[in-house]
């Protein structure tokens, strides 16, 4: 939870005696459990600390890869160096101390902005073909969601893919397909009489997703997260991928 003017992460990844605490942890984690590695979820850290970012994951691959574990981190999407949420996500420095680097392709609109795609098929290629400008495409993965938002006067909602069907359903919409953007939606008045706006991934959308992942020969998809997704996700994956 963040408390006083500086983030947490900052306060963490500004301090080399921090870094090399957190590592520490981090390596006793991963041998309490007998686990294969680590994935560093680090999100929101302030542009300035890119370097330290850098440092952090440098300092832990040197510690975790000798010793045969997977190292990877998950990285804010850009198409340029100018927005300050993904300044901090140095890829090509990155790309060096990583085994594998998930790109958080989604959240295109969420909860900080009016309705729209959570993932715009054009805005998802723009963001990985920038990233294959400093990441190998043998460790990038391309991040797909398995969720929607709900959009209202009332404020933005997360939903799981089942608790969309179940809206749907209960309120005999019919569910939209946006050609451009290759992303389903629908609306709703709820029985306040408030409008609904919902978009959200399916089966056909992540299709989409996965034909990129094809297209550009990357190492492969990660999805946020296991359980909120269309079942059906499963035979795409299996039929893109030739399983």
């Amino acid at each position: 939870k963040q408390t006083g003017a500086a983030a947490p992460v900052h306060t963490m990844l500004s301090s080399a005696a921090l870094r090399r605490t957190a590592i520490d942890n981090v390596e006793a984690y991963i041998k309490k459990y007998g686990l294969d590695g680590v994935n560093i979820d680090f999100e929101m850290v302030p542009a300035g600390d890119r370097d330290n970012l850098s440092a952090f994951m440098k300092e832990l691959y040197g510690r975790l890869k000798p010793q045969g574990y997977i190292v990877s981190i998950d990285v804010f999407p850009k198409t340029d160096e100018n927005n300050d949420v993904s300044v901090a996500y140095d890829y090509g420095q990155l790309a060096l101390y990583a085994d594998r680097i998930v790109i958080m392709t989604y959240d295109n609109h969420g909860v900080w902005s009016g309705p729209g795609p959570i993932a715009d098929i054009n805005w998802v290629e723009k963001n990985l073909q920038y990233a294959l400008r400093f990441i190998p495409k043998h460790k990038l993965y391309l991040g797909v969601a398995g969720y929607g938002y709900d959009w209202s006067s009332k404020g933005v909602e997360s939903l799981e893919y089942k608790a969309i069907m179940d809206l749907v359903k209960k309120y005999g919409s019919t569910v939209q397909w946006d050609e451009a953007s290759k992303s389903p939606h629908f609306s709703y008045t709820g029985p306040d009489g408030v409008n609904h706006t919902v978009w959200f991934e399916n089966n056909r959308s992540v299709g989409y997703k996965l034909d990129l992942v094809r297209k550009y020969d990357i190492a492969g998809a990660a999805l946020w997260k296991l359980g909120k997704e269309d079942p059906a996700y499963w035979q795409t994956v299996k039929e893109k991928f030739a399983f």
